[in-house]
């Protein structure tokens, strides 16, 4: 089954088809497997070991996404794209690492949105001192 997402699990859930709700709640997030237009998810916990429903009142924060390799890609972008992507990625300067995914992860479920625009802080930073240094010559 295919990651759709990520999410975080409110202190208060009490979630359906769970076994220990205690695991879910210091889990720092969550994977989803599937989710639906009302906002209810079905989600993994990080260790594979459970799976559980909960409805859109117990999900804190939820982004969706598309793992392509280890690379967390849009949900609207297609298998090409998808491709482009991993490779921008996983060829930026500095490398890609679980370190760096866990990194967007937290970021993109703190905005509600695939947010990962730090990866490439240093590339956009090079291109503008360039930039300037031409328009100076």
């Amino acid at each position: 089954m295919d990651i759709k997402g990520y999410c975080t699990i409110k202190q208060s859930a009490e979630g359906r088809y769970v076994a220990d709700v205690k695991k879910w709640k210091e889990a720092l997030y969550c994977r989803v497997m599937d989710y639906n237009i009302d906002g209810d998810v079905l989600a993994v916990l990080p260790d594979g070991q459970a799976m559980g429903m909960f409805n859109k009142n117990e999900v804190d924060s939820f982004f969706p996404c598309v793992v392509f390799g280890n690379v967390l890609c849009p949900p609207e972008a297609n298998v090409a794209d998808q491709e482009v992507y991993y490779l921008k990625v996983v060829s930026r300067k500095g490398g890609y690492n679980d370190i760096l995914r866990r990194m967007v992860i937290i970021n993109s479920l703190r905005k509600g949105k695939l947010d990962d625009d730090f990866l490439f802080s240093v590339e956009r930073m090079e291109q503008l001192q360039q930039q300037q240094t031409q328009q100076r010559v």
